[in-house]
């Protein structure tokens, strides 16, 4: 999922602190730089929630692979109703969700560059992660509320009555 453009970041940013949750066969790189914290795979949604909590910035940075791409993305979901500005690339299901300079910023595949740039203006510009937060609050309330989409399943699944 992009592990290693994230590392190449981390390597430009040795202030910032990284922080990832996961698994794959890149954690090593993960174990190499003074600025990353590796949590590793979490269940615990609540666990998940308080780690969130603590961040500011989430970025998705996956890329097709092997006829494989990011279909929904429920971890950028996630991290807007935790109040985190995004950044994501531009895959089938994040770019259904993120709308480019609304709620977030969406980058194309591999591009470590624009991650690199969207990373250093979300950290010097606080007003524009209030702005993608704020906006990413409202958008995953309005489209993503549980409340809603149980009542969409329960209409799919009931049976039919006349």
């Amino acid at each position: 999922k992009g592990i290693g453009g994230l590392v190449n970041a981390a390597r430009k940013f040795k202030g910032i602190e990284f922080w990832f949750v996961g698994k794959g066969n890149l954690v090593y790189l993960l174990k190499e730089l003074p600025n990353v914290k590796y949590f590793g795979f979490i269940e615990d949604k609540k666990k998940l929630a308080e780690i969130y909590s603590k961040c500011d910035i989430f970025v998705l940075n996956s890329y097709e692979i092997e006829n494989w791409e990011e279909l929904f993305g429920i971890s950028l979901t996630e991290a807007m109703s935790s109040g985190l500005a995004i950044i994501s690339t531009d895959c089938i299901g994040p770019r259904e969700i993120i709308k480019n300079g609304v709620n977030g910023y969406l980058i194309k595949q591999k591009d470590e560059k624009a991650l690199v740039n969207c990373l250093e203006e979300l950290i010097k510009n606080k007003r524009l992660r209030d702005k993608f937060v704020a906006n990413g609050l409202k958008i995953v309330k309005r489209e993503y509320d549980i409340s809603k989409w149980s009542e969409v399943w329960f209409k799919l699944l009931s049976p039919y009555k006349k």
